[in-house]
């Protein structure tokens, strides 16, 4: 089931692959799946960028940034904005296991 956000009465579906991993690296210099265990501000930030680039593919982080202190104003929380990401990025295979912080040690199950 596709995951989605509303900000100012617009949806957005979250949309990720593995290539939106790698860039997350880049543009944080962080850890993927370490980010994962202890989101801060800029792994939110970068991970809802990245998640809306096929619907605004010139999205900047300020943008993102604007999008989530909307998302705020409207009376919602920084959890009930992560929880989509990251069951986006759960439905798109790229989480660890929940018995594992090991992405490779179910490897082949």
């Amino acid at each position: 089931m596709a995951q989605s956000i509303t900000i100012d009465g617009q949806s957005y579906e979250l949309r990720y692959d593995f290539g939106a991993a790698e860039q997350f690296e880049r543009e944080t210099h962080k850890e993927y799946f370490n980010a994962l265990v202890n989101p801060g501000a800029k792994t939110i930030k970068v991970l809802l960028m990245l998640g809306v680039k096929h619907a605004k593919p010139k999205i900047t982080e300020d943008e993102a940034a604007s999008m989530i202190q909307r998302f705020l104003n409207a009376g919602n929380n920084l959890g009930r904005l992560w929880k989509p990401i990251f069951e986006a990025l759960k439905e798109a295979g790229l989480t660890a296991p929940e018995e594992s912080t090991n992405p490779i040690d179910s490897a082949g199950s």
